[in-house]
């Protein structure tokens, strides 16, 4: 009697260490930027000003670095996975918790808003017109707020 274990053939998941190395130190980079610990204001000597471009423009580098390395591999899961089958795990794991996400914060500085706004404060500011307060808002949470970069990711 023949019994063979039927195992199931699961594809090995590539793994780049190199180039998920290089990503944190982008990330590290792109947080480092974003945090403004370097202050314009701070200096007012031509040496501090050139040495605080440096500083800046040396961490910009690695936004530019962080986005080759993410069409690096966007490529590789094209040839894992068709643009379909990207397109809809994207959605799943991106866009449907940054609408959760994006709902919340609204819903949240709305109930803000109203509560300064039953206390006497931001007096006809939110309801002489609700609708074009709520649009203007939700406009500025769009692109001018950090959730413009989730659609453009």
């Amino acid at each position: 009697m023949n019994t063979e274990l039927t195992k199931e053939v699961t594809p090995v998941k590539k793994n780049f260490d190199f180039v998920n190395t290089i990503r944190c130190i982008s990330m590290m980079g792109i947080v480092f930027e974003h945090s403004h610990i370097v202050q314009a204001p701070m200096y007012n000597t031509l040496s501090s000003t050139i040495t605080e471009a440096g500083v800046i423009q040396f961490f910009k580098f690695s936004t530019i670095a962080f986005f080759l390395i993410g069409g690096f591999l966007i490529n590789h899961k094209f040839q894992e996975y068709s643009a379909g089958q990207y397109l809809k795990n994207r959605f799943k794991n991106t866009v449907r918790p940054w609408l959760f996400w994006m709902f919340v914060f609204i819903a949240v500085t709305m109930l803000d808003r109203w509560v300064a706004h039953s206390k006497g404060s931001d007096r006809d500011l939110m309801f002489t017109d609700f609708g074009a307060y709520i649009s203007d808002f939700v406009f500025r949470v769009l692109f001018f707020s950090p959730y413009w970069f989730i659609l453009n990711f």
